[in-house]
């Protein structure tokens, strides 16, 4: 019962401090994507792939991109740990003359 206590008392504040430091971490594998030229008036898409690279269920809340002009489609608002998810992305290019670029960015919470 002795040797219990003793690994117990010495050991335990390992495991809370283990605890305490999980959490979900985002790994996005790119995070920009370059549409090349495109005539005015296409639609294009892409597909963003990311992770969760982290220990604890990754949630996320809310999705909005900066511009109306481009949409966004989440494949699951909930990763476990170690899965994959993926972000389809529409940019509508009608209305738009020259390069478009920056500004145009999708913000996580």
């Amino acid at each position: 019962m002795r040797r219990l206590f003793v690994f117990l008392a010495f050991c335990g504040p390992f495991f809370w401090v283990a605890t305490a430091w999980a959490a979900p971490v985002l790994f996005v594998e790119s995070v920009a994507f370059d549409f090349g030229h495109i005539v005015q008036g296409e639609q294009v898409e892409y597909t963003f792939r990311f992770r969760n690279a982290g220990d604890e269920l990754l949630e996320i809340s809310q999705l909005r991109s900066s511009c109306g002009c481009t949409a966004a489609l989440l494949s699951t608002p909930r990763l476990a740990p170690g899965t994959v998810g993926e972000l389809q992305v529409k940019f509508d290019s009608h209305g738009f003359r020259g390069r478009v670029q920056e500004g145009h960015q999708f913000r996580y919470q």
